[in-house]
């Protein structure tokens, strides 16, 4: 719920520009084969799983997500197939929003 709440903050605060979330994951456990990153509960006793696609949804556009974590191609991949999906089921999507990583 907090990183909901920032993510909106940071998004109601950029307006039209572009909002950057850093993700630093090393030391928490991989990212998820179904795209699922780790972040603290509130009082810092355990992991809870974050999909990328709340994060995406939560950022809005234009963002920035930098994933600076052990096997981060898995997010890349579940971004890559959000747009994917995204592309199919609009005229205006595109996979170029990946800035080419994939």
């Amino acid at each position: 719920e907090d990183v909901r709440k920032l993510c909106l903050s940071m998004r109601r605060s950029a307006k039209d520009e572009r909002v950057l979330l850093h993700y630093a994951g090393h030391g928490v456990p991989r990212p998820t084969a179904n795209g699922e990153i780790w972040v603290f509960n509130r009082n810092y006793t355990q992991y809870i799983p974050l999909a990328v696609y709340d994060l995406h949804a939560w950022l809005g556009s234009p963002s920035v997500l930098v994933i600076d974590s052990s096997a981060a191609g898995v997010i890349v991949e579940a971004f890559a197939a959000l747009l994917r999906h995204q592309s199919a089921h609009s005229a205006t999507g595109t996979l170029d929003e990946i800035g080419g990583a994939v």
